[in-house]
């Protein structure tokens, strides 16, 4: 039991944490995100997104349910971060808690925060906080294009292990390959394939586009919605019996997901959509120049 809460819980961990699997099946629409290089002089050159879909301000709350009992609630935020090396940042983040009720017997506090180039979706960093049980882990990824250098860094238990290795390429963590993916033109139908760097590699990503449109009703309100399935597992995260979650994302240019569900081997989770906030697109936003 404690198991299946904790699966409801980390929802956004699921999106948000760890390594992607693919499969060999050949895709009906190759991915719209055309790599940056890295030049003989350690110039980065950004390939820029097209993004009309989520921005600076954008606060998603959920709620989560383990069949129809109350699990906790996870909040996905996007935020103004920092200029890195004279570009401006998108800091993502997603916070998971359990409520009163389970904390009496597993309590469960996650964070994850991916700082991406506000223009390209390239990750600048990937910091993650998990709080589950008498499991606490800290990992964060920094990244050096310049240098072609990454650097990994994992807490457990007081014992801090640091690895780096070469990158050869920009890329993208998990969590950033997600709000990536809302950019997108999904078409039912779909197969999209992005790659996500995690603890030191890099993985493939597979997202299927469901082939109909459906109509989802939640606290936060009715939506026209396409579903989308991320392959995805790893260590202290949600993972499905069957390695996948489903998520229900506006059929619009916004792509909100207002629903994320998951079959266990016992029963089922929702995440549940019960309030969003949106301001006005910024004026200086970099695809009005494209």
């Amino acid at each position: 039991m404690k198991k299946i809460l904790l699966w409801s819980l980390l929802c956004f961990g699921a999106i948000a944490a760890q390594t992607a699997e693919s499969t060999k099946k050949s895709s009906p629409s190759s991915a719209r995100f055309s790599s940056p290089t890295i030049s003989s002089t350690g110039t980065v050159v950004f390939s820029p997104v097209v993004n009309n879909a989520f921005w600076e301000g954008e606060t998603l709350n959920f709620n989560i349910k383990y069949e129809f009992i109350g699990a906790g609630t996870a909040v996905m935020s996007v935020r103004a971060g920092e200029p890195f090396e004279a570009r401006p940042t998108l800091h993502i983040e997603t916070k998971a808690s359990s409520n009163k009720t389970v904390d009496k017997f597993f309590k469960v506090r996650d964070f994850n925060v991916a700082t991406v180039d506000r223009e390209s979706m390239i990750s600048r960093g990937f910091h993650q906080n998990l709080r589950e049980g008498k499991y606490a882990v800290v990992r964060t990824t920094s990244f050096d294009y310049r240098n072609r250098q990454y650097k990994f860094e994992r807490t457990r238990k007081g014992n801090t292990r640091v690895s780096t290795g070469t990158i050869n390429v920009p890329v993208m963590d998990v969590l950033g390959a997600f709000f990536y993916s809302r950019t997108l033109p999904l078409h039912p139908g779909d197969e999209i394939r992005l790659s996500a760097f995690s603890d030191g590699e890099v993985y493939p990503l597979l997202i299927k586009v469901g082939d109909r449109i459906e109509t989802i009703k939640v606290p936060a309100g009715k939506f026209q919605c396409i579903k989308i399935e991320p392959t995805i597992v790893g260590d202290a995260i949600f993972k499905a019996s069957d390695g996948k979650m489903k998520i229900w994302m506006t059929n619009d240019e916004y792509h909100m997901p207002v629903l994320i569900r998951s079959k266990v081997f016992i029963g089922s989770f929702d995440a549940e959509l019960q309030s969003y906030e949106r301001p006005a697109k910024p004026s200086f936003d970099t695809s009005e120049s494209k």
